[in-house]
C-alpha cells in the first residue's frame, strides 16, 4: 500500500503534530429486505492511535510523516495507492482518504 500526500493536507498535518491514524469503522445502513447491514468506511484523525490499539495498525513512514493505517483497509484499497487530501468547509478542516472501494458486508 502507498500513500499519497497533497501539500496542502501536507501542511495540516505538520502543523498538528506529524501523524495520522485511519481507521476503519462501520456505519450501519437502513434496514433492507435482508434486515440491516454495515458499510466499512474510514475514519482519519490527526496524531498516533492509543498505545493499546497499535498492533491493530500498519505503520508506514510517507515522507516525513507517520501514518497509522487499520489494517482492515488494506482489503479496500482499489489500485494500492491511496490518496490524504485536505477537504475544506466554511468552518472547519478535516482529513480525507481516497482510493479505497467501498461495499457493504
Amino acid at each position: 500500500m502507498r500513500f499519497a500526500i497533497t501539500s496542502a493536507a501536507r501542511q495540516y498535518i505538520t502543523a498538528n503534530g506529524g501523524s495520522v491514524t485511519i481507521k476503519v469503522e462501520k456505519k450501519p445502513t437502513v434496514f433492507g429486505c435482508c434486515g440491516p447491514d454495515e458499510i466499512p468506511y474510514p475514519s482519519m484523525r490527526l496524531g498516533k492511535p492509543a498505545e493499546n490499539e497499535l498492533a491493530g495498525y500498519l505503520r508506514f513512514v510517507v515522507e516525513e510523516f507517520e501514518v497509522y493505517c487499520d489494517k482492515a483497509l488494506e482489503d479496500m484499497a482499489e489500485s494500492g495507492e491511496l490518496t490524504i487530501e485536505l477537504e475544506r468547509t466554511f468552518f472547519s478542516k478535516k482529513l480525507v482518504l481516497y482510493g479505497i472501494k467501498m461495499e457493504s458486508h
